[in-house]
Formats: structure tokens, C-alpha cells, sequence
């Protein structure tokens, strides 16, 4: 059960990793989205996107930055009570 467990802890580690990265490469290129969009609609909607990202950006780091150290925190567990059982 607990493996199963971390497998689904990593999955979502790495699937927050991938939109963190996307995130970054939508930062990094906001000038030419902002100066190619000539309708008003899709420039409302890409300031829109940019303005999240940056909200992303923080809040997506740090959630991937506490399960990691949660997974050490498991994974340090998992050999301590193996460990155990063997003294």
C-alpha cells in the first residue's frame, strides 16, 4: 500500500514539475506574446495567463519544494522501521 502510495506521490511530483516548466517558458517569452496578439480579446486573455503564471510560479515551487522533503521524510521512515525490525 505504502508503495503504491509513493507512485502516486512521484507521479503528481513530476506532472507539478512539468507545469512548473511550462510556466517558466510562458514568463520567459511574455514580451513575445504580449507584442505578436494584435485582438483585444486574446491580448485580455494572454495578460490573464501571464498574470497567473507568476502566481503560479511561486505557489507551484513551493508545493514541489514541501513534497520533497516529505517524500525524504517517507522514504527515511520506510529504512528506519526496516531497520528496526532487524535489531
Amino acid at each position: 500500500m505504502i508503495i503504491l502510495g509513493l507512485f502516486v506521490f512521484v507521479s503528481a511530483l513530476i506532472i507539478l514539475s512539468l507545469y512548473f516548466y511550462i510556466n517558466v517558458l510562458i514568463l520567459l517569452n511574455k514580451d513575445y506574446f504580449l507584442n505578436k496578439v494584435k485582438n483585444k480579446y486574446v491580448l485580455l486573455y494572454v495578460k490573464y495567463i501571464i498574470f497567473k503564471t507568476k502566481i503560479d510560479f511561486i505557489f507551484i515551487g513551493l508545493i514541489t519544494l514541501c513534497m520533497l522533503f516529505f517524500m525524504a521524510y517517507i522514504l527515511h521512515y520506510l529504512i528506519a522501521a526496516t531497520l528496526a525490525l532487524y535489531y
